[in-house]
């Protein structure tokens, strides 16, 4: 699929960078919420907490902000897969359209390019129409012989 539309490979390589950036956000936020905690064990150790129920708290804080982190990620992930299966149903959806609108071709005017793209597959080269205009297409630019 990536192969076949540069367009979508770019369109990939767009939303990995961005993914990236968001990651790379999230990152400073946490590093900012331990440098706070760190800061705030620290004040509680020169007020008199001792310095083992400070470092609880900064540990405690720390494995915190982590699930808070990997919950946002078990999120992002959740989403993400949720998109890619309503995308690979639609174009799945497309697809068998494209499939039964080209079965439905007329033998007798496109049977020479029905052979052609079932040689096509059996060489293991994929050139079945993926769309209904797609198969339109084909059909009008066919150059066969009248079957009659």
């Amino acid at each position: 699929m990536l192969d076949e539309h540069g367009t979508s490979v770019e369109k990939v390589k767009a939303e990995a960078a961005e993914s990236e950036k968001l990651m790379l956000e999230l990152m400073a936020q946490i590093g900012t919420k331990m440098a706070e905690a760190a800061l705030a064990a620290k004040v509680k150790t020169e007020n008199g907490m001792g310095a083992k129920a400070a470092a609880a708290q900064l540990k405690h804080t720390k494995e915190l902000v982590e699930l808070k982190y990997q919950a946002g990620l078990a999120a992002d992930t959740k989403a993400e897969a949720k998109q890619k299966l309503e995308s690979a149903l639609e174009e799945g959806t497309t697809r068998f359209k494209a499939s039964l609108h080209f079965s439905g071709l007329n033998n007798k005017l496109y049977g020479k390019l029905k052979r052609q793209v079932n040689n096509d597959f059996l060489a293991s080269k994929d050139t079945m129409p993926k769309t209904e205009d797609d198969v339109i297409r084909r059909a009008l630019g066919f150059q066969g012989s009248p079957g009659y």
